[in-house]
């Protein structure tokens, strides 16, 4: 065997239809090159068993007199529940879908890295075997197909749901791989999905023939047979595989000359190409130079526009200074206009408070004289009346209770008087000195304003 000859990879597969659908991508695809998968068919489990049962169970169903024989769901009656991305089997062995992997070579011979020409070969391999496959197995039906170009080699997955018509009980058309191998003469029994299998990696080496691979020979084992419909179609498959081989054979004398003539012409190649490169050296010493001009450039626009936005920060916060300042000035105005006003009131008040003084002073000297005249009317009435003393002391006692009494009257309704004003004097004084207080502030603050007017005017002379 030789060493380029490569052998056929032909096994099932794991059928999980979100993976070859590239639903859920997993570590070894390279999903820059996803999008050049190449896609046959994409149908859903649900679609496909509609599409390939809808009818038969409709005609079952219509023959039914009682509901609970009918069919309502095929796919919920063969397996309990509903369709799934993967495959389900039930207790009758039978299988929800049946999925195969082709493929020809390794990741070293025929892959995309190693040897992307014999990759590109394979595929048009796999393309042709998938475009054929419905039709040499017309009770499969393909409802997902696609060659995986994103992973090391390229490769095939098919997925098929076997089905067959003619049965007597229940459905008309039922699905079952064992049925569907029958009609298609790939024998009954254990031997039937062998012959299958042998039959279509078989077609599938001759394929590769006719492309020009060498695929590495298969031992045949037992059961290994080929059903009379498809015998024509393998020995015409060989023949053209032969044929090929003997063109790749002339064209490989043809190919050898003319590599020959390439050696040549590589040699005088080469020379130019190290003259190209010694051109391309002095070509890249000056870009590095204007690379490291333009970075220079770069470095100083950066700088003005750092310089320029510094400016501007420092204009605006001046400018806010500015307007701080000014608001100060007009609270120091009104701070001024109000310590004004507290002065006259505190002017009024004083007056007011001598008004109250000359006016107590008053009521002392009334009080006084009135004092004085009785004692004297007294004194004359006793020295009169000194022997009517006992009989009018009673009416005496009266009288002088009544008059003290009019004089505390007189001196309560003055405190009363004298009470608010000596508030309203106390409430001035508290004003007063909150108005200090706040003069000692707008202070400091205009201070801090010409200490930002100074800093600014250094700023100024520091910009300029």
């Amino acid at each position: 065997m030789s060493q380029t000859a490569r052998h056929i990879s032909y096994s099932r597969g794991k059928g999980k239809l979100r993976h070859n659908n590239r639903d859920i991508i997993s570590s070894n695809v390279d999903k820059a090159r996803t999008q050049d998968n190449i896609i046959f068919k994409q149908q859903s489990l649900a679609e496909a068993y509609a599409e390939i049962f809808g009818k038969a169970q409709e005609a079952y169903n219509a023959k039914q007199k009682r509901k609970d024989r009918k069919v309502k769901d095929y796919f919920v009656k063969l397996f309990g529940q509903e369709p799934t991305d993967t495959i389900l089997t039930n207790k009758n062995e039978q299988q929800s879908f049946y999925e195969y992997v082709v493929g020809i070579g390794d990741m070293h011979n025929t892959g995309f890295k190693d040897n992307p020409e014999m990759a590109a070969v394979a595929v048009e391999c796999l393309r042709e075997y998938m475009n054929g496959f419905q039709e040499r197995n017309p009770n499969f039906h393909v409802f997902n197909a696609v060659i995986h170009m994103d992973e090391s080699t390229p490769h095939l997955h098919y997925d098929f749901i076997p089905y067959s018509d003619g049965y007597k009980t229940g459905m008309t058309r039922q699905q079952g791989i064992a049925k569907a191998l029958e009609c298609m003469d790939y024998g009954k029994g254990k031997d039937a999905i062998h012959n299958f299998t042998q039959t279509e990696r078989q077609i599938f080496r001759s394929i590769c023939e006719k492309h020009g691979i060498e695929v590495a020979p298969e031992e045949k084992g037992r059961g290994y047979t080929i059903p009379t419909r498809i015998y024509g179609q393998v020995k015409e498959l060989e023949k053209q595989a032969e044929e090929a081989r003997q063109k790749v054979q002339s064209e490989e004398l043809a190919a050898e000359a003319a590599r020959q003539q390439r050696i040549s012409e590589e040699l005088a190649a080469d020379a130019a190409r190290q003259q190209r490169l010694s051109e391309e050296k002095a070509a890249e010493a000056a870009r590095a130079e204007a690379e490291a001009a333009e970075q220079k450039a770069t470095e100083a626009v950066q700088k003005a526009l750092e310089l320029e936005t510094s400016s501007k920060r420092h204009l605006a916060e001046s400018q806010s200074a500015y307007e701080d300042r000014i608001k100060a000035q007009k609270q120091a105005e009104a701070v001024k206009q109000r310590t004004s006003d507290l002065d006259h009131r505190e002017k009024v008040i004083l007056q007011k408070e001598a008004e109250l003084e000359q006016v107590q002073q008053h009521i002392q000297t009334i009080a006084d004289k009135m004092a004085r005249s009785a004692i004297n009317a007294e004194k004359a009435a006793h020295e009169q009346t000194m022997k009517k003393l006992h009989q009018t002391e009673t009416a005496l006692d009266a009288e002088r209770h009544s008059k003290m009494a009019a004089i505390r009257a007189a001196l309560n309704n003055a405190a009363r008087a004298i009470f608010p004003l000596s508030y309203r004097l106390t409430s001035h004084y508290k004003q007063r000195e909150e108005l200090r207080k706040g003069i000692s502030y707008v202070d400091s603050k205009r201070r801090r304003g010409n200490l930002a007017q100074e800093e600014e005017r250094e700023i100024d002379t520091k910009s300029k």
